[in-house]
């Protein structure tokens, strides 16, 4: 609500300035433009309808009595925008404007119904970004926004300017995790006074804060003052500072929409007692952003501040994972045993032969995996494993496939058993008989070999023997080993 006397011709545009070019980024302002990450080839385009009461309110300064010329304004701010460059944003407004109110060319004591349409004053701006704030917008940004107010508005009706004015204006921004904060501070040139008004020169204040409460749906407030280049004779107008609230919601596809409320908190020109609004409109955002960089537009991106780990478990979501590894590897008696023949089984099928190291693959969580191991003509064995979210080792425990049984007994060249002796077994079927064979008490040991010529040694004090059987299928067989001295 605006206080002043008189008001008969005054050329100013009650519209007050224009909202911002109306975009995808929840984190903007309505009335000013922050200085965010932009990609080059962004564009947007929409419109806010609003409306507001009783912007300008005439005041006889002898009797007091008041006379609503503007008693209702309702306005369609159409806005486009584009950014040729990542730094560079051009933005145009053009607001349509229908009002009530009265008219006072006969005085305020004999005041008239008037109403009537047209346009308020365009806007063209221009967003020149000189410190970006960083893909995830955590940084500082600074920028600067020269702008020309045209004037296309009806300036007999209080709803635009006879000439052309302008200004320029510095914005910062600073990302606080899911708080944005915004400010501005600038000036408009006005063309000149009219009838008493003030229309000067003046200093342009705003400052905001946006929340994000959800990827593309954030609340805001902002204050906005503008504190003229000169003193205000009595019974001319006040200085204009309003606060508004505002949610803003966006999605993928590029479209938007916003509403949001507002209170003159003091009388100036364009400053209503009460305002509302609401609007929409569609656009993209130029280069997709992708802050983590891992080739996944943040629109799709499950985790965008971390980046997608490429190792073929779902790639498509962008977020940073580790497979499970899996380790595969065939023993025998708690030993790795070489030159097996492997098979495993699961999401994939591999056939390799076991070496000095493991198998080591890159596996998805919860799969299961089977692996059979063979070394012939005698070892053979099979092992099966669920893999988690942490890696996992399957030893394949092999067998000995035997035909033969050997009774082995070991005495001294005194004819007294070698209780305990250690005996070293060869053979020459790899694995077909035990590398080592420990004596009882009394000197033997009963156990079973696979096919092939098996051959035993042990030696003590200074004494040392060996024998070899060849196993048969189905066959015991007694194999004496008598301790003698070297000859």
């Amino acid at each position: 609500m605006l206080a002043l006397f008189p008001l008969a011709s005054a050329q100013v545009d009650v519209h007050g300035p224009p909202l911002a070019a109306l975009d995808a980024d929840v984190r903007d302002p309505l009335y000013f433009r922050r200085p965010g990450h932009t990609g080059a080839g962004a564009w947007s385009a929409g419109g806010v309808f609003g409306y507001a009461n009783r912007p300008l309110v005439a005041v006889d300064n002898a009797t007091g009595d008041e006379v609503a010329l503007i008693e209702s304004l309702f306005a369609l701010d159409a806005s486009a925008s584009w950014s040729p460059l990542s730094n560079l944003r051009l933005d145009i407004t053009v607001p349509f404007v229908g009002f009530t109110g009265s008219s006072i060319s006969a005085g305020l004591a004999d005041p008239a119904p008037s109403s009537g349409v047209g346009l308020a004053d365009t806007r063209v701006a221009a967003l020149l970004t000189l410190l970006d704030p960083g893909d995830d917008e955590s940084g500082l940004g600074f920028g600067v926004v020269p702008f020309v107010d045209v004037p296309t508005g009806w300036f007999q009706d209080h709803l635009g300017r006879h000439a052309f004015a302008g200004g320029a204006n510095a914005v910062v921004s600073k990302g606080l995790d899911a708080l944005t904060l915004s400010g501005q501070v600038g000036v408009q040139v006005e063309p000149g006074r009219s009838q008493g008004v003030p229309a000067g020169s003046s200093v342009r204040l705003a400052a905001a804060g946006t929340w994000m409460l959800d990827e593309g749906l954030g609340v805001g407030a902002e204050v906005l003052a503008a504190l003229p280049l000169h003193g205000n004779a009595p019974g001319t107008t006040g200085v204009p500072v309003q606060a508004l609230a505002h949610v803003r919601f966006a999605d993928a596809t590029g479209a938007h929409f916003l509403a949001g409320a507002g209170l003159g908190l003091t009388d100036g020109i364009g400053v209503p007692g009460f305002r509302a609004f609401v609007g929409g409109g569609f656009g993209n955002v130029g280069a997709p952003r992708d802050r983590d960089g891992d080739g996944i537009v943040d629109a799709l991106d499950a985790c965008p501040d971390g980046p997608e780990t490429l190792n073929g478990f779902e790639d498509a979501d962008g977020c940073p994972d580790e497979r499970p590894r899996l380790s595969v590897q065939a023993s025998l008696e708690g030993r790795r045993v070489e030159g097996a023949e492997m098979h495993l089984e699961g999401a994939m099928e591999r056939t390799w032969t076991s070496g000095p190291e493991p198998l080591v693959i890159d596996v998805d969580p919860a799969s299961v995996w089977k692996v059979r191991a063979e070394l012939p003509p005698c070892l053979a064995g099979e092992a099966i494993v669920t893999v988690g979210d942490y890696d996992a080792t399957l030893d394949v425990p092999l067998e000995r496939r035997t035909i033969g049984e050997i009774q082995i007994f070991v005495v001294d060249d005194q004819g007294e058993p070698t209780a305990g002796l250690v005996l070293e077994g060869s053979s020459d079927a790899p694995y077909c008989a035990p590398a080592e064979v420990t004596l009882d008490d009394e000197g033997a040991a009963t156990f079973r070999v696979g096919p092939g010529t098996h051959t035993f040694r042990g030696s003590r004090d200074g004494l040392q023997g060996e024998a070899s059987w060849t196993a048969e299928d189905g066959v015991s067989q007694p194999l004496y080993i008598i301790l003698k001295k070297a000859k």
